[in-house]
């Protein structure tokens, strides 16, 4: 498909803008749901190596089909390069999403304090770890082993909501982005999807959390859509199934030594129940645990983590039908048929990508999830 028009913005690290970069050569950006993306960019002759630094952002619009340009990704400066060539040099940058300054902190409070150790809905659980560690609150006044706020004019975390499932969680000194992957799969185990996000606001970014389905559910109704290979949307399919790594019933160990230590246990009987053969025992460990709801939700993730998946590689593929922004999203969850089966499968990562000469190729990747 042709490209759309693209507008691409070159800013220092507080979000003030150096210039408009026209005549890059291809460029490539990922989103991807609870998850940093990333992105790569040839640059055009007009940016000289030694005005490139780290932490600088790459801002990309895009004009979808309904005619509104809106930003469509943000990215950090990490990698630099120059190559040698013909007519000169060839440069480019590269980097993460903007959420990969969650994978860069600590919840850096004891075991005992109350950052470390908590009972909230999911989705404020998630804003509390990240206000405390990246936030205004993250500061040794308030418990934490270092001050590390990031300036408030750039960062900022959206107001308590408390939608998402109650959960008792402990995370002493683990790293954020590890703790909200723990947490949205303990809230997908309770039934209900959580997903956060850093999105542009105001003259910086806000940390975001949605509760529930983060798009349209396109499986029925006026607008559902289907995507399999032999409609043209679908490539590069391979569809495996394997038991061979399941857990349904898990044995969580907290604090406590031999016959006094706390055990909680977790099974899903739909499963360990299915046949003589079918019972998969496993035990998880995290001596920082110090409640009963604590353990049990360790032991329903582990259980949530163990099951046997349908896993379909393949590549949903923006077609003139089936247009990126018009018709699917990240996060909407739509119908996959693959060699005589249907699936319901969730739009996790969305990549675009444009070549030399401004062709534009929307790819999708996708999780089964019924």
């Amino acid at each position: 498909m042709s490209a759309p028009e693209f507008q691409i913005e070159w800013l220092t690290p507080r979000n003030e803008r150096i210039a408009y970069l026209s005549d890059v050569g291809p460029f490539r950006y990922t989103k991807a749901l609870n998850a940093d993306g990333d992105f790569s960019l040839a640059l055009p002759p007009s940016v000289a190596l030694r005005d490139l630094a780290k932490d600088q952002l790459i801002r990309i619009s895009r004009r979808a089909p309904s005619g509104v340009l809106a930003v469509d990704f943000v990215g950090l400066i990490q990698d630099f390069s120059s190559a040698q060539t013909d007519s000169g040099y060839s440069r480019s940058v590269a980097g993460p999403g903007m959420g990969w300054v969650l994978s860069g902190r600590v919840v850096a409070y004891p075991a005992g304090h109350a950052q470390a150790n908590q009972t909230d809905q999911a989705d404020d659980l998630m804003r509390a770890v990240v206000r405390y560690n990246l936030g205004s609150s993250a500061t040794t006044g308030n418990g934490r082993k270092a001050t590390a706020s990031i300036d408030s004019a750039l960062f900022s975390v959206q107001a308590d909501v408390g939608l998402g499932p109650s959960l008792s969680m402990g995370f002493s000194y683990s790293n954020v982005a590890d703790v909200l992957r723990k947490i949205s799969d303990a809230a997908r185990t309770a039934g209900t999807p959580v997903y956060w996000e850093l999105v542009p606001s105001g003259g910086g970014f806000e940390f975001r959390v949605n509760v529930g389905q983060l798009g349209q559910d396109l499986t029925s109704g006026q607008h559902a859509l289907t995507f399999g290979p032999e409609f043209g949307n679908l490539r590069g399919g391979k569809l495996d199934y394997s038991a061979r790594d399941e857990r349904n019933y898990v044995f969580a160990l907290g604090q406590g030594q031999e016959d006094v230590r706390n055990v909680q246990v977790s099974e899903d009987t739909s499963r360990s129940d299915a046949s003589p053969w079918s019972l998969r025992e496993a035990a998880v460990e995290d001596t920082r645990l110090d409640t009963d709801a604590a353990l049990l939700d360790l032991a329903d993730a582990e259980v949530l983590a163990g099951r046997p998946l349908w896993l379909l590689n393949a590549e949903l593929v923006s077609t003139p039908d089936t247009q990126y922004q018009r018709d699917w999203n990240l996060g909407d969850v739509v119908n996959v048929t693959f060699d005589g089966m249907q699936f319901s499968a969730l739009v996790r990562a969305v990549t675009v990508s444009v070549d030399g000469n401004g062709r534009e190729t929307v790819t999708g990747s996708i999780e089964v999830i019924a």
